[in-house]
């Protein structure tokens, strides 16, 4: 993602024009701080506000990692000679971390799995012809086409269920499965929480929780936070519940498109990928992010919450009065009511 990429983005994003985008992000590179630049840069950046900058700043920094975590994923696909400009354009197009990671899945070198072992084998052409859904009627004598020699009942069953397993993953890492199935984790998907064992002697804290279940979209940050809390302290056990069904008649859909000889076999990768690599997947994906937000909210919170102290009367039954001391500017000041009230403001040159 190049820059003038990034500035386009940020000025869609956040609805904020171009130049005071380019202006913000200027004044922050150059070592200026938040809030020095809401205060004393409102000419250059158009009087953005504190939080404005902030979402510049925190976002930028973001697409900025995404474009140099794009340009490593290219790099690596080509190391392959397994780039194509229709995979190219995908990548750049990417505006989030995980979607990028998402398209890279299938080309990254994986560790011992299953499937590895079953492509060691030399069975991705079988694997590939099963999931061509072909029609014809003598199985035995295409399988042998692609394994060799009549083999043993055995050691056909092996190379069978050897292919299914790359099917498995093949499924599993599709951009566009793992894309729709952890969209409808954060739809659909339902926080389980119970006691990990014998309820503890004396322990209350956590006792809400010892039977709890809420839709991933309605709970609370302050609960991810004590459910999280009580998970760690070794109190709770906690999965996100999804519905198999429905997301293994999604991915049906999609790869048994039509009837065939091979179709059970297909359906066998659909249950595999969607039990072993998928619902784990998606699980901690759903997780990680209901837990990023609901920190993000408590910093929220804990930044009003430090507001309304520091604007909390300085001095018990006194009124007072406030000065900012400038000179291009003018000096400002401001009064106080004892209560804390504004009184009133003004500049003095």
């Amino acid at each position: 993602m190049k820059l003038e990429q990034i500035w386009t983005t940020l000025a869609n994003e956040t609805q904020i024009s171009m130049v005071q985008v380019k202006a913000t992000l200027s004044l922050l590179e150059a070592g200026n701080t938040v809030p020095f630049v809401a205060r004393y840069r409102k000419e250059q950046t158009g009087s953005l506000n504190e939080n404005q900058i902030r979402v510049i700043a925190e976002r930028f920094t973001y697409l900025k990692h995404l474009g140099e975590r794009q340009h490593e994923v290219l790099r690596k696909i080509s190391a392959q000679n397994r780039l194509t400009d229709e995979v190219q354009q995908a990548v750049l197009a990417t505006v989030q971390l995980q979607e990028l990671e998402d398209l890279y899945r299938p080309f990254q070198q994986k560790r011992k799995s299953r499937a590895t072992k079953a492509r060691e084998r030399g069975l991705e052409g079988l694997a590939q012809y099963l999931l061509s859904l072909p029609q014809e009627d003598n199985l035995l004598t295409e399988f042998y086409r692609y394994l060799g020699q009549p083999i043993q009942a055995e050691d056909l069953q092996s190379a069978l269920q050897g292919a299914v397993d790359i099917l498995a993953e093949q499924i599993a890492d599709d951009p566009q499965v793992r894309t729709w199935v952890r969209r409808y984790g954060f739809t659909k998907g339902i926080v389980e929480v119970e006691k990990k064992a014998a309820e503890p002697v004396g322990e209350q804290t956590y006792q809400m929780y010892y039977q709890y279940s809420e839709p991933v979209v309605r709970i609370l940050p302050h609960r991810i936070l004590a459910i999280n809390r009580g998970e760690k302290e070794g109190f709770l056990k906690v999965k996100i519940k999804l519905e198999p069904a429905e997301i293994i008649r999604f991915i049906e859909n999609k790869y048994i498109y039509k009837s065939s000889p091979t179709e059970n076999w297909v359906r066998s990768a659909v249950l595999n990928a969607y039990s072993r690599l998928l619902a784990p997947a998606v699980e901690r994906a759903v997780r990680r992010e209901l837990t990023q937000r609901a920190e993000s909210q408590a910093l929220r919170v804990f930044a009003t919450n430090l507001r309304q102290l520091l604007l909390q009367p300085p001095v018990k039954g006194k009124r007072v009065l406030g000065l900012d001391p400038a000179y291009r500017t003018g000096c400002k000041w401001a009064a106080v009511e004892d209560t804390g009230k504004l009184l009133s403001v003004g500049v003095v040159y």
